[in-house]
């Protein structure tokens, strides 16, 4: 019999194979998905066929089975199968035969569970009950599909019925039986003893009656063999020999002391099982028992990779401790991070992503997390720059593993979390090792279990690591410590050192502060890195003089001061050296190599650099790596990537080599160098627009180029290069530009107070080329506006937002319409107030208008919020040529350019938005401006009626002048008594809703405003439906405005005006009694001499007028006889109802 290791490494596949039954058998043992209908259930009672001798020897087997499971040994010998492992196991299940059912690496074993049982053919008896079980369960699997996995047709090599039964049962039963089944399987014709053949002869009884009850098939004497080949009858002796191979199987699997609470653990287990009609595989059973306290050792399969693990994740945390303090002197600074408690809540709470920006301390705030958690559970920590691995089966190779680390992670349970912390993701930096840890973190996060996964990695690869962000979705657990760039992914941010702990760092180095004392705010700045803190600390203690350190004011440049300190004294073969490691970092895409490359030309220089510190020796000093990743990204920087050849376009870098991850730090280093180099920044715009414009070349190089391009810049000359390259027609600035704009929306929307002088700078530079760049130039004014906090509103973005119209106008363009460039000019009026105001007085231009009202005057009125604190005159014009204008066309629109959700619309409803846009705005205008809103209004509502009601064939609406006071009035009749006859109407449109907004919010407004609106309104208007709705709001407000309104009230032509008359004759009621005797006896005497000679019926329009109007002011306040006769002779009702 194979060793259990062995038997273990034979049967991989088999477990492969089989990983997922126990779990599908579960899921289908549902309602929805019941046993066959023609297998009886099981039942579990102790007055049954399982009495309760028969439930605790059922029991034991499930111990002995349940062992078996844990120690991963081969199933017993007796059986038949080999060196096959068990893998589950359920009790009082749906198959015929129904006390345990085992899966194993290879088919099934159910088995019948019976203490005795007589050798005796009767129907009732045990025996016959059993062999009955066995045809059905034969038959059922037979005829299966394998939908409850054991219903397919058995095999005896795999399969097996077993009746299971104790020593003390008959030996007729334990010996002769399981003899005579053997033998008559034999070839040729077998020799049985009597004892033997009697036994075979009540088989053969038992099998045809249980084959007649069960089937109408004819019955054969060929069943009996291939029942035979199936059937074993097992002797179990719990208390006996197979007590003590139990007894043997649990000190592998537990500690002695424990060894009898084991036993009894899966007794109770079983027993429960039993009345559930549950069961367990290895995952399921190792979790019972330690819910019920028992400590197990791990799987005899993983229990050596386990500890291997174990072994290299404490190697793991030594080897990162260094990144947790800075060399000083004799000792060193340690500061505990102020995120360090947000972090391991997180960590608590479930899996997540540590990240930050290079040299942030991303290594040493995992590994010190990894150290507390060691505290609270099991720990496997990884670093990925140690290894240089294409897949799964190359990490378990570099790990030392026998199995598959997804495999041993979970085999490895326990009564506590475990955390999987891997440390330096980025290190990959795209090479084929990122889809091994990818699938490994994928593989883990499925256990959904006790294994959760931390790891870290830098803001720029998660940023392009689509597929790392879909591993950890969720809301970040720490609003102090969260990228707003990764909303939905679980991180934490660990940032640059906080005031708090630099001051620590400065306490414990005092030459480091005295080196910052008074020093440039970026100098400040750059220390505040944790990895820069270290650089500028080791370079002082290099008898480095503090001024020298002044002019540094970015990355590179610390990087530079550190190789002149550092390396460029170990002379060219160091240099050499050097080469030699990054080139073949680069080849490799792994950030180690073997030592025995970097050494292989210059052994001394290689020892005089890890002296130095600047590389470590690894893994055993098989492998050599930089001491920080930002060491390699500067080195590479200076030694594999040609300035001159970039600028040149000679050297490039295609898209097909695939170097962006790898290579784009060391880009970003040389990039600032050369910004550094010139004040005009020539140089290094050269270099950017060579790569950023290479369509070919390798898109995170491109990005990543872009993205410096959109940081850099601070000063108006910083930008003024790139513009004159694009005024030249330079064909690469102009395709960089677009990249470069892009980049700063991305870092808008991470800092919306970027410095944006260089960028106002550029759109007014651009502005002349905008023929050739009016996408990218739109897209900046676009972020300048709306992007920035404050919006830039300077007068180089308003050149630009005018140039952009203009080409607008000039030239029809999908990309460049109008109707997204007018709120642009709206916003930068007060920029150019003339030059803004003609561009966009050109929207009403006959030719313009004629073919695209519909969607650029729309586009002005929603904007005409922002005109009018600047422009209120031109307000004033925009209401009354947008009310004088119309659409009749009902042409398509479209609303947005979706192409998933294509929405339109027609050219008239897009008008209507423009009226809606006007009459909303108009109380607001109105309150600010009344000047001006007063001129809009009538100008609106005068091209309104011209527009929409003009008089019909026949009609007379003569203009009619008349002196009142010392104030020339004018009224022009427009019918509005019968389209305006309901001055609430709910739902008012067009000219009819603005001068709805403009009654309701003069009602409203102070008086003295009110009264100055009266007076511009009473010697500027005509329109009958102003004097109307001027006369309705003076009642509702009932104070001085019915006043100053009446003596034009009281005026015949107002009163005998249809439009007019109803709210001429309210208002001169509404103010009758503080008007003199004299005004009113006027009144009264000249009512009835009214001329009405133009109505139809002179005499009875009249008399209803006078009516009306007595009525109105009532008979208490007439002050001449002749009114108040008049008043008398109407009937009551009469007088009531007006």
């Amino acid at each position: 019999m194979l060793a259990p290791s062995s038997l273990a490494r034979s049967n991989c596949g088999a477990f492969a194979k089989y990983a997922l039954i126990f779990t599908a058998a579960k899921r289908r043992l549902t309602l929805t998905n019941p046993p066959r209908t023609d297998v009886e259930p099981p039942t579990v009672s102790s007055g049954g066929a399982a009495a309760a001798g028969g439930l605790a020897f059922q029991a034991q087997l499930g111990v002995f089975f349940g062992l078996s499971i844990l120690s991963q040994r081969s199933v017993d010998y007796a059986l038949g199968l080999g060196s096959v492992l068990p893998l589950w196991m359920r009790f009082e299940t749906e198959a015929p035969v129904d006390d345990i059912l085992v899966a194993t690496s290879e088919g099934f074993i159910a088995i019948q569970a019976k203490t005795s049982v007589n050798l005796s053919a009767v129907p009732t008896g045990g025996l016959a009950k059993t062999i009955q079980q066995f045809v059905r369960h034969w038959l059922v699997c037979r005829d299966g599909q394998g939908t409850q996995l054991w219903d397919r047709p058995l095999d005896p090599q795999r399969d097996r019925l077993v009746l299971a039964v104790g020593p003390n049962a008959p030996a007729s039963i334990r010996t002769d039986l399981p003899a005579a089944l053997r033998l008559c399987i034999q070839p040729g014709a077998p020799a049985l003893t009597q004892a033997q053949m009697r036994a075979l002869e009540v088989f053969k009884q038992c099998a045809e009656a249980a084959w007649r009850d069960t089937t109408s098939e004819p019955w054969t004497p060929e069943i009996v063999s291939e029942l035979a080949h199936l059937i074993h009858v097992w002797t179990f002796d719990p208390d006996g020999a197979d007590g003590r191979l139990m007894e043997m199987i649990v000190t592998g699997i537990t500690a002695p002391d424990q060894s009898r609470a084991l036993i009894n653990a899966l007794r109770h287990l079983s027993e429960r099982w039993m009345t559930e009609r549950g069961g367990a595989n290895l995952a399921d059973l190792r979790l019972a028992l330690m819910q019920e306290h028992i400590a197990l050792a791990a799987p005899p399969r993983y229990a050596d990779d386990i500890r291997v693990l174990r072994t290299h994740s404490a190697e793991i945390a030594a080897a990162l401790q260094r990144n947790e303090s800075i060399d000083q002197g004799a000792g060193t600074i340690q500061i505990p991070r102020e995120c360090q408690n947000a972090v391991l809540a997180a960590a608590e709470g479930g899996s997540l992503l540590i990240i930050g920006e290079p040299g942030a301390g991303k290594s040493a705030v995992i590994n010190t997390l990894a150290r507390e958690l060691r505290q609270r559970g099991d720990v496997v920590e990884l670093a990925v720059d140690r290894y240089n691995v294409n897949d799964l089966e190359g990490l378990r190779g570099e790990l030392g593993l026998e199995n598959n680390v997804v495999n041993v992670l979970e085999a490895w349970d326990g009564p506590t979390d475990g955390w999987l912390i891997i440390d330096a993701l980025d290190a990959t930096r795209g090479g084929r090792g990122e889809g091994t840890f990818r699938g490994l973190i994928e593989r883990v996060l499925a256990f959904k279990g006790r294994w959760k996964v931390v790891a870290s990695i830098r803001t720029f690869d998660l940023r392009m690591g689509i597929r790392f962000r879909e591993l950890f979705p969720g809301q970040p657990p720490d609003e102090a410590y969260r990228d707003p760039s990764f909303s939905t992914v679980r991180h934490v941010l660990v940032p640059q050192w906080s005031p708090t702990e630099f001051a620590q760092v400065l306490i414990q180095a005092p030459a480091l502060g005295r080196a910052l004392e008074g020093a440039p705010a970026k100098l400040r700045q750059l220390a505040q890195v944790p990895f820069n803190t270290r650089l500028i600390n080791e370079i002082l203690q290099s008898d480095t003089v503090a001024e020298s350190l002044r002019d540094l004011s970015n990355q590179a440049g610390l990087l530079h001061l550190y190789w002149d300190h550092r390396i460029a004294g170990l002379g060219a073969a160091a240099e050499a050296c050097l080469h030699r490691v990054v080139r073949s970092m680069v080849d490799a895409r792994a950030l180690r190599v073997p030592t025995s490359v970097a050494a292989e030309s210059y052994p001394e220089a290689l020892d005089a650099l890890c002296v130095h510190a600047v590389l470590i020796r690894v893994e055993n000093d098989r492998y050599v790596q930089f001491r920080h990743h930002l060491l390699f990204d500067y080195v590479a920087s200076r030694l594999l990537l040609d300035t001159d050849g970039i600028i040149s376009g000679r050297v490039r870098f295609p898209k097909s080599e695939a170097k962006g991850l790898m290579l784009a730090p060391s880009l970003g280093f040389l990039l600032q160098e050369m910004w550094a180099s010139e004040a005009d920044r020539c140089r290094y715009w050269n270099a950017v627009e060579q790569i950023v414009a290479d369509s070919e070349g390798d898109p995170i190089l491109r990005s990543a180029a872009g993205r410096l391009s959109a940081e850099l810049p601070e000063t108006v000359a910083d930008t003024l290069t790139l513009a004159r390259h694009v005024d030249s027609g330079n064909a690469r600035a102009t395709a960089t530009i677009g990249h470069v704009i892009a980049a700063l929306a991305v870092r808008l929307e991470d800092d919306s107070t970027v410095e944006l002088a260089p960028w106002v700078a550029l759109a007014g530079e651009l502005a002349g080329s905008v023929r050739r760049i009016s996408l990218s130039l739109r897209f900046l004014v676009h972020l300048i506006l709306n992007a920035a906090t404050p919006p830039q509103v300077a007068t180089e973005v308003g050149i630009a937002a005018r140039a952009l119209l203009r080409d607008a106008f000039d030239h029809e363009e999908p990309h460049a319409r109008a109707v997204w460039l007018i709120p642009y000019v709206v916003t930068t009026f007060a920029t150019d107030p003339v030059a803004s105001r003609a561009l966009l007085d050109a929207v009403f231009d006959p030719r313009r208008f004629t073919t695209h009202s519909w969607e650029d005057v729309p586009a002005l009125c929603r904007e005409i919020g922002k005109l009018a604190p600047t422009a209120p005159d031109f307000v004033a014009r925009v209401y009354a040529k947008t009310y004088a204008g119309s659409v009749d066309s009902d042409v398509v629109t479209r609303l947005g350019d979706s192409r998933i959700l294509s929405l339109t619309s027609n050219a008239r409803q897009d008008y209507s938005i423009a009226l809606y846009s006007l009459s909303e705005f108009f109380p607001e205008f109105l309150r600010s401006h009344p000047s001006e809103a007063v001129e809009a209004l009538v100008g609106a509502v005068e091209a309104y009626i011209a527009r929409t009601h003009l008089p019909r064939a026949g009609e007379v609406r003569d203009l009619i002048t008349r002196t009142i006071g010392d104030r020339m009035v004018r009224l022009k009749p427009d019918m509005s008594y019968i389209w305006a006859n309901n001055p609430d109407a709910p739902h008012a449109q067009d000219g009819e809703a603005l001068v709805a907004k403009f009654m309701t919010t003069l009602v409203a407004l102070p008086a003295d405003v009110a009264l100055s609106i009266a007076e511009q309104l009473a010697s500027t208007t005509a329109s009958a439906i102003l004097w109307s709705r001027l006369f309705y709001a003076a009642v509702r407000r009932d104070d001085r405005l019915v006043d100053f309104l009446w003596p034009i009230a009281a005026n015949e032509a107002w009163i005998v005006e249809p439009d007019t008359r109803k709210d001429a004759i309210d208002l001169v009621a509404a103010g009758y009694a503080r008007r003199t005797h004299s005004e009113k006896q006027t009144l009264e005497e000249s009512a009835p001499d009214f001329d009405l000679s133009r109505f139809t019926d002179p005499l009875a329009a009249r008399k209803a007028l006078i009516d009306r109007l007595f009525s109105a002011i009532g008979a208490d306040q007439l002050v001449t006889e002749e009114a108040r006769s008049c008043l008398a002779v109407l009937p009551a009702a009469a007088i009531e109802q007006r």
